[in-house]
């Protein structure tokens, strides 16, 4: 191996490892080690208050989960995976038929709630599939938001939303890869 490519290699190595440890600072920034203890105070669960916001209509929502603490002293919130909340949408019979998100970075962190505070737990947008990636029927369902702590799930009230049937699939498939175009492109 000439010197030029071997140069060449160690950066790219160095420069990857400098990427690397960066996105882990960042990952692990807020999350804190007491002695292998529990810091959720179950007591203090009933006044977190998980709500979801719904935008968009047809085939097309963009979904935002949210935590709430409405209690008049500060949670320490022991989440379970990263992001740490999502969302689950059921038809009218009852039965999940969609789960978001479908990966989770598995670390246990902390998350400290003032009085009153609210903070965004995850969001996403659906398209109005199934877990298998098919299109569902038109008709009405509801979406229930979630925040995962070690002492099991916090639920949101559901909230109803009716899917429409899809004008051209083609443009929805592809649309529910970018989130960010269709919310610009106000496409529904």
């Amino acid at each position: 191996m000439n010197k030029a490519k071997y140069v060449f290699i160690v950066s790219i190595f160095t420069a990857i490892m400098l990427v690397s440890v960066s996105v882990t600072a960042l990952v692990f920034e807020n999350v804190s080690v007491k002695d292998n203890k529990k810091t959720t105070n179950k007591n203090s669960l009933s006044s977190l208050e998980v709500s979801i916001d719904i935008e968009g209509s047809g085939r097309i929502f963009y979904i935002k989960t949210y935590i709430t603490n409405t209690g008049p002293e500060p949670v320490i919130i022991e989440l379970n995976g990263l992001p740490g909340g999502g969302f689950e949408i059921y038809n009218q019979n009852g039965d999940k038929v969609y789960h978001a998100p479908k990966y989770v970075l598995l670390i246990v962190w902390d998350l400290t709630l003032l009085p009153d505070q609210t903070e965004t737990m995850y969001f996403d947008l659906w398209a109005g599939i199934n877990d298998d990636g098919n299109w569902l029927p038109p008709g009405d369902y509801s979406v229930k938001g979630f925040v995962s702590t070690t002492d099991g799930f916090i639920y949101g009230e559901p909230e109803n939303i009716h899917l429409s049937k899809a004008k051209n699939s083609y443009t929805f498939n592809f649309l529910a890869s970018f989130p960010l175009l269709s919310r610009l492109l106000n496409l529904q």
